[in-house]
Formats: structure tokens, C-alpha cells, sequence
């Protein structure tokens, strides 16, 4: 639920105020497009302490937080190019 939701105020946001920064907003996405997303999640994974790591539900809320953020610009992208074709 936390993609489609920050996805679509992500993408609102890009459309209508964000568009001075469209060219750079691409280019990171498009990064994000040819580095696998394994690679990004273990990057960010690392950062969690290991004596946090296991079985908990702390460590499973700071899990899909990790995973709904590495998946979050190229569908706010997405959802924001939509916007502004339909205006």
C-alpha cells in the first residue's frame, strides 16, 4: 500500500511543481532502471545494524520501508509523466 499511495503524491507533486527539474528527475530514474533493484535493497539493507537483524517486527517495518523506496521513483515518474500529458 505505501508504493501506490507515495507513488501517486510523488507523482502530483513532479507534475504540477516539479517540472524545472524534469531532466534531472529522468536521469536518476533511468539510473534506477539499469542498476538492478537487488543491488539497491542490499545497499540499504546494510545500513540496519546487525544486532537489529532477525526476527522482529521493527526490523520487518524497516524492511518494507526499504523496499517501497527503492520502488518508489520510477513510479512516481511514471505516474507524473501520465499527469502531465493529460493536462
Amino acid at each position: 500500500m505505501l508504493r501506490p499511495v507515495f507513488g501517486t503524491i510523488g507523482g502530483i507533486i513532479y507534475a504540477f511543481y516539479l517540472q524545472k527539474f524534469r531532466f534531472i528527475a529522468e536521469s536518476i530514474v533511468r539510473a534506477f532502471c539499469f542498476v538492478p533493484v537487488i543491488f539497491l535493497t542490499m545497499l540499504f539493507f546494510a545500513f540496519i545494524p546487525l544486532g537489529e537483524q532477525g526476527v522482529g517486527m521493527g526490523v520487518l517495518i524497516k524492511q518494507l520501508l526499504v523496499l517501497a523506496a527503492v520502488a518508489l521513483p520510477p513510479l512516481m515518474l511514471v505516474i507524473g509523466n501520465d499527469i502531465a500529458i493529460f493536462l
